[in-house]
């Protein structure tokens, strides 16, 4: 395989017309090409270290190719489709229990009816090693032919590895890697652009994982571009917690951009399928999009401007629940209040250090203010989970939500948490009007808090 050559990807948007569809009930198809993520806005893929506790990969394979030059080294593996693994391998061994299986096709969201019974390439492996001098190394196998000899040699430097994750990104080269993904009892040869940086921010008590971990970045998004009467929008849609090629309902984030006449950006609005977004003066719901983001679909549902959504400035999705005393939670009922939901757990560090300034916000602003607290976590932490908000006199709602619990409308899911703490505030309306993930946002938003309550009284004197 020729060694691969960093080039940038032109893309021309593909312009869809929406004119004459405001009042019709037919779903509107926008299709979406492939181009480079400048901006970054695109996850890691899920990787893991080769070990002879995980099943997640087969023991059978033989790689070449690896120079002696690499003194120490593991290999790791870029999965695409990791349900498709433990298929395979219930499928190979029939004594792993059904139970496993099902649990793990749980956990990522598949269907086994879509997964092929036959071995498949869906990982792509790497090797991330130290050379004789102390450079760091990666070699990527591009090709999935299980032999390194053909692959770009990385080799950075301690100079390089102190630039810190994002200034090393611009730095790094392109990698088109292929692998196979089975869907629709279907299996299809796939392309990805991916960059490997030996800079990685994920924290590890394994000392062999630390010594070799790298971050594996999907380098590439889906756009799209249409027009509505004389406004015109362009998409950028991408995932949040799987490659950024492979898109289903729980993943997919869509950005639309609405633009003028000349093509300036005039508004952008993140939201995920399920959305009703606003085009035109107009509802859409965003109803779906294909398994490889080659199409963007939306269905009209009447007119007007009120949008749901996960987003500042979107009408924040309703909530039902039953707490922790045993009493019906609803969300639409704290109309005419600040809302400020957090999402935390007992194992979260970071939550922790945030109740303080929770604490600080309900006490300051009682009266105008419900808290709810959405505890993400297992039952058998209940006894934590109590004892931290008795200790922390968090005396507001509370609200248990599994982990395991990987439902499409949890709480978790409809509000696309993906990180801990997840804070989000929701004005007297039940508009989102702040947004927040890590500990130590406390002081921005009580500033957020103050300016809006301000606002609210001014507007009724």
């Amino acid at each position: 395989m020729k060694e691969i050559i960093k080039t940038n990807l032109l893309f021309a948007f593909i312009l869809f017309t929406m004119n004459g569809y405001s009042q019709n009930s037919t779903p509107l198809v926008i299709p979406l090409k492939t181009a480079v993520d400048k901006d970054g806005i695109t996850n890691n893929v899920l990787m893991g270290m080769i070990d002879d506790l995980n099943i997640s990969y087969d023991r059978t394979l033989q790689f070449t190719g690896i120079p002696n030059s690499i003194k120490d080294k593991v290999i790791m593996q870029i999965d695409f489709q990791p349900a498709q693994h433990y298929f395979e391998y219930y499928v190979a061994n029939p004594d792993y229990s059904l139970e496993g299986l099902m649990s793990a096709i749980r956990y990522y969201k598949a269907d086994t009816l879509q997964l092929s019974r036959k071995p498949i390439k869906h990982v792509v492996y790497l090797v991330s090693g130290v050379d004789h001098s102390g450079n760091k190394v990666l070699i990527v196998d591009a090709n999935n032919n299980h032999d390194f000899s053909d692959d770009k040699l990385m080799v950075y430097d301690s100079a390089f590895l102190r630039k810190g994750n994002q200034a090393s990104r611009t730095l790094l080269p392109n990698i088109t890697v292929n692998f196979q993904y089975a869907s629709q009892k279907q299996v299809y040869d796939r392309t990805c652009n991916l960059q490997v940086s030996p800079v990685s921010n994920m924290i590890t008590s394994d000392t062999v994982f630390e010594k070799f971990k790298v971050q594996v970045i999907t380098n590439e998004i889906k756009q799209g571009a249409f027009v509505v009467g004389k406004s015109n929008y362009s998409c950028d849609v991408f995932t949040r917690n799987k490659p950024g090629v492979i898109f289903d309902s729980v993943s997919a984030v869509v950005d639309i951009i609405e633009k003028n006449e000349k093509g300036i950006e005039i508004g952008k609005a993140r939201h995920i399928i399920g959305d009703t977004v606003s085009i035109n003066n107009n509802r859409y719901l965003l109803s779906g999009v294909s398994v490889f983001g080659d199409s963007l679909k939306f269905s009209y549902v009447g007119s007007g401007t009120a949008t749901y959504g996960i987003d500042t400035g979107m009408v924040a999705y309703n909530i039902e629940a039953v707490d922790f005393d045993g009493n019906e939670f609803n969300l639409q009922k704290c109309r005419g209040k600040f809302v400020l939901i957090d999402f935390w757990g007992s194992w979260c560090t970071p939550c922790i250090r945030s109740i303080p300034d929770l604490v600080a916000i309900a006490n300051k602003y009682k009266g105008d203010i419900q808290l709810v607290s959405v505890a993400v976590d297992v039952l058998g932490n209940m006894p934590a989970l109590k004892k931290i908000i008795n200790d922390q006199q968090m005396n507001w709602i509370h609200v248990f939500q599994s982990r395991n619990d990987l439902d499409k409308k949890t709480i978790v899911n409809k509000y696309q948490v993906v990180f801990y703490p997840t804070q989000i505030l929701i004005d007297p309306d039940g508009k989102i009007i702040c947004r927040e993930v890590g500990a130590g946002k406390g002081g921005y938003m009580n500033s957020v808090l103050r300016a809006a309550i301000a606002k609210r009284n001014k507007a009724a004197m």
